[in-house]
Order: C-alpha cells, then sequence, then structure tokens
C-alpha cells in the first residue's frame, strides 16, 4: 500500500466493461465485467490509496451485470453494497439492501448486480487487517461461521473502529499543502465511504456478512467451457453434453445465480467480444462484417440490431472512433497483472 507524502486519488466516468476491469487490475484484482441489461452503461468509479488500505467507491448506476475473478491474497476487503435493484447475489446468495459483505473466506469473487446500485470498499492490506483483528478479536471467528451474522452492537464497534482507521490513514498520509486538490478530492471521497458506514442498518441482524464464493460442479464446468470457446455459439443442448449436466439443471442454476440462461449468458459474453474487438480495431484495417462474423454472428441484420439493443449504440458507430487508451486509475501499491431471455442467436451459416 502506499506510503509516504502523496496521496493518490482518482476520479472517472465508466462507459464500459473493459474500462471497470481496467480499474479492477489497478488495485491488483483479476476480474471480468458482463453487462446483464440492455442499455448504453454509464457509471462512476473513485479511488484513494492510503497508509495500509485501498478505497473505492464504484456506482454502476441502473445496469445489471456480473463480476467474475479473483482478489488480491495480500488484501481483505469490506464492502458495503447499496443495491439500486431488485436483487443482488454475492457468490450466489442473496444479500439485502446495504449489507456488508466481508469475502474473507475465498479469494473467488462472483457478484451478480441486478438493477445496478453502488459499491463502497475498503480494502486492508495484512497489517491494518491484523490491527482490526486485534481490535476486534471476534470479528474473525464470527466472519468464518458457515451463515454469519453479527449483532447490531458488534456493527456498531466495526463501524466506530474502521471510521478511527479511516481517519488515521488520512492524517499518516501528510498531503502537503500544495496538493490541496487532492487533499479535496480525498475528503469528498471519505465523506462517500462515512456516509455509506452511517448507512449501515444497525436495526437489522445479519447485514453483515462473510461469504465463501463456491461454485456447483455444472455451473463451474459450464463457465470453463464457454471461457474455453468463447467465440463459438453454443446450444442449450451443446452445452448439456459437455458438463453432463440436465437442461433444467443448468438453466436453473445459471438464473438463479445470474438471472438469465446460459444460453443467453454466452451470447451476452460474445457480444461484449465483439463490441472489445470493434473499439481496438480501425475500419481501414477491418469490417464489421469481419468482427460479427469472427464472433460467430452470421447474421449481420440481427447482429446489429442486438448490439444495439445491448449497449445504445450502433457496431459502425463505434468502429469509426479511433482507438483509444484506457485512462489508468491510482495504483494501490501492488503488481500489475498484465430484457428478455431470449438469446441473439446467430443464424448458422448456409451450405454454398
Amino acid at each position: 500500500m502506499t506510503q509516504g507524502s502523496e496521496l493518490r486519488v482518482f476520479q472517472q466516468v465508466v462507459e464500459d466493461m473493459e474500462t471497470a476491469e481496467a480499474n479492477a487490475r489497478a488495485e491488483g484484482w483479476d476480474l471480468k465485467f458482463l453487462q446483464l441489461s440492455p442499455g448504453r452503461f454509464r457509471g462512476l468509479y473513485k479511488s484513494a490509496a492510503l497508509p495500509g488500505m485501498f478505497l473505492t467507491y464504484e456506482d454502476y448506476g441502473r445496469t445489471s451485470l456480473v463480476a467474475t475473478g479473483q482478489r488480491p491474497d495480500d488484501v481483505m476487503p469490506i464492502v458495503l453494497w447499496q443495491s439500486a435493484g431488485p436483487s443482488l447475489r454475492c457468490c450466489g446468495q442473496e444479500v439485502t439492501k446495504d449489507s456488508i459483505v466481508m469475502p474473507w473466506r475465498s479469494p473467488d469473487v462472483d457478484y451478480a448486480i441486478e438493477g445496478g446500485g453502488r459499491a463502497y470498499s475498503i480494502q486492508l492490506d495484512r497489517a491494518s487487517y491484523r490491527s482490526l483483528l486485534t481490535a476486534l478479536p471476534w470479528l474473525e471467528e464470527d466472519s468464518q461461521r458457515e451463515s454469519p451474522r453479527l449483532s447490531k452492537r458488534s456493527i456498531g464497534r466495526l463501524k466506530h473502529h474502521l471510521k478511527m482507521m479511516l481517519g488515521s490513514s488520512l492524517a499518516e498520509s501528510g498531503v502537503q499543502p500544495l496538493l490541496t486538490n487532492a487533499r479535496a478530492l480525498a475528503t469528498n471521497f471519505l465523506s462517500l465511504i462515512t456516509e455509506g458506514l452511517a448507512g449501515w442498518n444497525e436495526e437489522q441482524d445479519g447485514c453483515c456478512r462473510s461469504l465463501d464464493c463456491e461454485r456447483p460442479v455444472h455451473l463451474k464446468r459450464t463457465r470453463d467451457l464457454m471461457e474455453a470457446r468463447p467465440k463459438e455459439p453454443l446450444s442449450l443442448a451443446a452445452l448439456c453434453a459437455e458438463t453432463g449436466a440436465s437442461a433444467r439443471t443448468l438453466s436453473n442454476a445459471f438464473v438463479k445465480r445470474y438471472g438469465v440462461s446460459p444460453v443467453k449468458y454466452h451470447s451476452l459474453m460474445r457480444l461484449e467480444g465483439a463490441r472489445r474487438d470493434l473499439k481496438r480495431s480501425r475500419p481501414d484495417e477491418t469490417s464489421v462484417t469481419d468482427v460479427a462474423t469472427d464472433w460467430g454472428f452470421w447474421h449481420l441484420g440481427r447482429f446489429s440490431q442486438c448490439f444495439r439493443l445491448q449497449f445504445g449504440e450502433c457496431p459502425s458507430a463505434i468502429l469509426v472512433q479511433s482507438p483509444r487508451p484506457l485512462p489508468m486509475p491510482a495504483q494501490s501499491g501492488r503488481s500489475r497483472p498484465p430484457a428478455t431471455d431470449a438469446p441473439c442467436s446467430p443464424s448458422a451459416p448456409k451450405a454454398a
């Protein structure tokens, strides 16, 4: 984590899943984001690197999305979720609005956010984590329970101690007078975090929980298959044949976990892949047709319709834009690692 006299802060409007992934990589997280709901995405990301901790504020608007991957082993996050939609599933478990999540039991990440929301995250390094457990020794034992539910008194003590740690870390950062803009942004950011902490519902038992991200075997096999063959259209029958799961079992697992069917999920993965290729390409080097067929969309009109519905813009409009490098947020100090359920199913290519 950052040490010394410079407080690093970062603020950015996020307009696609690729930028969200770049922000996560800067924090040392290996995450993949997938937009589930149709429409143009517009979010907000803020971060501040402080001694002993890295703070993030992420606003996903009202877009439903999935985030999967792994967090760094040397980070112990405490996340306050404020769901804007009807459902938030962390590691397959339903989480109520304004819930505190401590994903300490496993480095795996698997979040499905329905209808958007906001996340305040305090990522502690090992030293700060040990300091927290020294002050609150019961926290580690409670967080390792199968169904951890902290009492409102325990939640109040946790909130109080985290506020003290935030204030101490900001004071230790020793911002120079010339960096008044940085201090103002950091103060604003910390106000958001404090506001989020103040919003914890201490009257509701069980709003603080630790989660285990184990996936059912058939769900993991299906996800692995999709990622291994990202450009190949896969039918439900093909997925079942490859994974050994029945159509009902597999469909129910995906709908429960992510809110969409497995075929719809994979179709959205391919649309996202096509969008990224279009962003990285130049119109004098490739065409929309080339990118669409490369990702298994053989009917160009259908592809354009699905693309425009999902992302709020035409594929040709993305292609004519020059490739732009992604802006980089403040690093955490860790090394960087290099509407409906009907899918946009491609038509099979006609025989010559």
